[in-house]
């Protein structure tokens, strides 16, 4: 028979306690990969954002070239960073153009898009 007075851990239990340990690295993993990914589309988009604040400030400054004549401004299309790009359709409106903005980008493994829209006064 054997004795009951040790203390220790069997190997069973050792194997148990090792297995949960690697379940838990593994989750973490894991979660720190979907971090990184969520992070890297989050700066993908911050690019397009700043795609489009570049785009309606040439539009802005082509109006203020001109004088303020709307025919300085025209629907167009840009390229950013690599899988970035930025359309936008120029309207006619009262007193100036409506501008639909559209930004593409990807992120989190497939193509976003966002629209904007803006109205720029002109003669």
């Amino acid at each position: 028979m054997m004795n009951r007075d040790n203390t220790g851990l069997t190997t069973v239990e050792c194997l148990v306690a090792l297995l949960i340990f690697a379940v838990g690295v593994l989750g973490a993993a894991a979660t720190t990969a979907l971090a990184l990914r969520a992070e890297a589309a989050g700066e993908r988009a911050a690019t397009a954002a700043r795609l489009a604040g570049t785009v309606l400030d040439s539009l802005r400054g082509a109006l203020d070239a001109q004088g303020g004549r709307c025919s300085a401004v025209a629907s167009g299309s840009a390229i950013g960073t690599p899988g970035t790009g930025a359309r936008w359709d120029i309207s006619p409106a009262a007193g100036g153009r409506e501008v639909n903005l559209v930004l593409s980008f990807p992120s989190m493994g497939r193509a976003s898009a966002e629209t904007a829209w803006t109205f720029l006064p002109c003669l």
